[in-house]
């Protein structure tokens, strides 16, 4: 199916693959398996980085950001 998805005022693209991402699917299981919440990618001449993270994970970043509305999010203070 295809679809748009909007979370706190964010539209998203869905994608649906019926054989899914396998590569990208196995890297992000083995960052779970390793303790990571998620994967970031830095790709050699794209302006932006991407990051993939679990939809729940997503969804409780987005509360604790509405829970502390000052609180900025940086590589240190995202550890559990």
């Amino acid at each position: 199916e295809k679809g748009d998805i909007v979370i706190e005022d964010r539209k998203y693209e869905c994608k649906y693959r019926s054989d899914g991402f396998k590569e990208l699917c196995d890297w992000f299981e083995k960052a779970q398996e390793a303790g990571c919440k998620g994967l970031i990618f830095k790709v050699k001449g794209r302006k932006k980085d991407l990051i993939i993270l679990d939809v729940d994970d997503y969804l409780n970043l987005l509360e604790e950001c509405k829970l502390h509305r000052n609180a900025v999010i940086t590589p240190r203070n995202t550890e559990s």
